[in-house]
């Protein structure tokens, strides 16, 4: 039986009490946060942080709609955005592949965006966010993501993948 006591687990939030029942929605790929979490968890084995090189997308298939692979930059902190995946990639304004995170005004310091990035970097930990979605969108009801950090090291963060729920109208 594995060793579970180094397995970081992140709470859900609790839903903010709604006297109206919610509108009918559908999500992209229900559990793909807490999937991507269990796969980070088991690839670290361990370890405070996975290496980018333990990231086998041949393991998570059914995740890569709905993840961000980016690039830590550092002196001066940035994220450079490599793989957007393509569930994604229909709920954002642009393609931001090869983008850096401080050249897009939606995205740079002080963007919610931008701080849980900046926390995984600095915590060298998983962060967990609901987030609210301004994109062009309409069907778009509810966002989370989640930002899990990588390093080459054992260090310093050096990628970030980013898992994203989206929920939408049905």
């Amino acid at each position: 039986m594995p060793d579970k006591s180094n397995v970081v687990k992140l709470p859900r939030r609790a839903p903010e009490p709604d006297s109206a029942p919610p509108p009918a929605a559908v999500r992209a790929k229900p559990g793909v946060i807490d999937q991507a979490l269990a796969y980070w968890n088991r690839i670290r084995a361990g370890r405070p942080m996975p290496a980018r090189a333990d990231l086998s997308p041949g393991d998570i298939p059914k995740l890569l709609p709905c993840v961000i692979l980016m690039d830590v930059l550092h002196e001066p902190l940035d994220f450079r955005y490599r793989l957007i995946g393509t569930e994604i990639d229909r709920i954002c304004h642009r393609n931001y592949k090869g983008a850096k995170m401080s050249e897009l005004p939606d995205k740079r310091s002080p963007n919610p965006i931008w701080q849980h990035h900046q926390e995984a970097v600095e915590t060298r930990a998983p962060v967990r966010r609901a987030l609210s979605y301004v994109g062009p969108d309409g069907d778009v009801m509810r966002v989370e993501h989640c930002v899990l950090p990588f390093s080459d090291s054992g260090k310093t963060v050096d990628h970030l993948l980013v898992a994203v729920d989206v929920e939408r109208r049905l």
